[in-house]
């Protein structure tokens, strides 16, 4: 099998530690398994203008342009392309229905991370609301299948492919084996690059609001917009750790004494109501419980006791409640088999193979056998 891999605005050349490039290169790494896969990468320099130029309806930009690379990828024997979510334009839709003219049986997948997704656009980029939707309308005519990792069975009359934002389980180490609990202590940790999404700030406000009989620490491992207003918000409190960004070892060390870890607490800030998140699959790879305040795949584990659903408002958490949890988990339990519990559940569910690999080779088999 064939196929082509679409993605703009990244660096996979850099091989990031951590971001978006790394999870996009696993997914490269995944669908070749599949069959040969063509990777085109595009990350024009775009400047001011440039910029100006793609928000404009009727001028072709640079980064326009560039989009037109994709057709030297594609002959007669290429049977998928697989796009990771861009900026929908009308010249996109265009390109994409050139292909489908001269190239019928090639089926196109399109990747949406989130949906809905318009919230996420902030300042002067609002203006391609306009153009992503009016785009939307159409979309059904080029696109085969959506790949999200969101619950809809549907998205702008396509159906979807349902999926998991996975992490690759080899690839993250676990939390150390001679992890142990800290009597009435418990280490909490959030990552992330922060925005106001995030939710911190409700944690935050719950622990400053804490005055029980359990010294609660959160570790604040990033950077981003909201940093500056969380510890603004902080005010020097011993028990909320800035760390910074950190990777590799460092993040190891932090994670092996987390107690559990925190997932995004104001999603339904960007109106997301679900959320595949990745960042609760690379908790659950290390073996940590999670809580979280957007509905995930790990509310539908009914079986799984190592995650706590928490209120989505903009409420101070109640930090008894996390407490209840802890206790729940941890106390008179083996705390290195809960690591291994934890780890050994979510692989078959959330590792690549088998929540990213093996529902688009499904699929793609299908649509082999139809031809």
């Amino acid at each position: 099998m064939k196929g082509v891999f679409f993605a703009e605005g990244l660096e996979l050349d850099k091989a990031k530690q951590y971001g978006i490039e790394k999870k996009v290169i696993s997914q490269i790494k995944y669908l070749r398994k599949i069959g040969n896969l063509s990777v085109l990468s595009i990350n024009p320099e775009r400047s001011l203008l440039d910029d100006i130029l793609f928000i404009c309806p009727l001028i072709k930009s640079r980064r326009e342009i560039e989009r037109y690379k994709l057709l030297d990828y594609i002959d007669s024997n290429t049977d998928y392309i697989y796009i990771r979510r861009p900026t929908l334009t009308n010249a996109f839709y265009q390109l994409l229905s050139k292909i489908k003219k001269e190239y019928k049986d090639i089926v196109i997948i399109l990747e949406i991370p989130t949906y809905p997704f318009h919230k996420e656009y902030q300042g002067l980029s609002k203006i391609l609301i306009v153009k992503s939707i009016i785009c939307e309308k159409k979309m059904n005519r080029v696109i085969d299948k959506i790949m999200t990792y969101s619950n809809d069975k549907q998205i702008w009359g396509i159906d979807c492919i349902n999926a998991s934002n996975c992490v690759e389980y080899d690839m993250i180490e676990s939390r150390s084996l001679s992890y142990q609990v800290i009597p009435n202590y418990i280490r909490l940790t959030f990552v992330a690059n922060l925005m106001y999404w995030h939710g911190v700030d409700r944690i935050v406000k719950g622990i400053l609001n804490y005055h029980g009989d359990y010294v609660v620490v959160l570790n604040v491992v990033g950077a981003g917009q909201e940093l500056k207003n969380l510890k603004i918000l902080a005010d020097n409190d011993r028990r909320i750790i800035f760390h910074g960004p950190k990777s590799g070892d460092e993040l190891t060390k932090i994670f092996n004494e987390t107690d559990i870890a925190v997932d995004a607490l104001g999603r339904h800030r960007s109106g997301i109501l679900y959320n595949s998140s990745l960042k609760s699959k690379e908790y659950v790879a290390r073996g940590i419980p999670v809580v979280s305040a957007v509905k995930t795949e790990l509310d539908s584990l009914t079986d799984f006791p190592y995650y706590l659903k928490l209120p989505a408002d903009d409420s101070d958490i109640e930090i008894d409640a996390i407490i209840k949890f802890y206790e729940k988990i941890y106390l008179n339990k083996n705390a290195q088999m809960i690591t291994l519990n934890i780890r050994n559940y979510t692989k078959k569910l959330f590792d690549y193979e088998f929540g990213f690999e093996r529902p688009v080779k499904k699929y793609l088999n299908k649509k082999r056998c139809v031809k």
